[in-house]
């Protein structure tokens, strides 16, 4: 059967064709930097560092009724006056544009002021 192709390649090109999709979908966009960065400004935050968090974070999904396409960052932030930074994961999700999704984890911090964190 030279004619047909071996079952190796194919599972290859598979799992190519998904890696390259899984990549285009979830791949981190400018807009969505600039967003995050436009949001701490607008809750007075300082934004240390933004990573694009790679894992699908299940629970975050259903609980803010987010699609399987959606883009997590975790940020990290702090306030002025506050002596803790903070641990922010923040959601796109690209059939709700425009929404940006925010859950904070708990932390101790010794800070004066509310947070004001939530759906924009």
């Amino acid at each position: 059967m030279p004619d047909q192709l071996p079952a190796l390649l194919v599972a290859a090109l598979l799992f190519a064709g998904w890696s390259l999709l899984y990549w285009w979908i979830y791949r981190s966009r400018p807009s969505d930097i600039q967003a995050i960065n436009d949001w701490a400004a607008a809750n007075e935050l300082r934004v240390i560092s933004i990573g694009h968090y790679w894992r699908q974070l299940w629970w975050m999904r259903r609980g803010l009724s987010l699609s399987t396409f959606t883009r997590f960052y975790l940020v990290a932030a702090d306030r002025s006056g506050c002596t803790a930074k903070r641990e922010i994961y923040v959601a796109f999700d690209p059939l709700r544009p425009g929404e940006l999704k925010v859950l904070e984890k708990a932390t101790a911090s010794s800070c004066s002021t509310p947070s004001k964190l939530g759906q924009q």
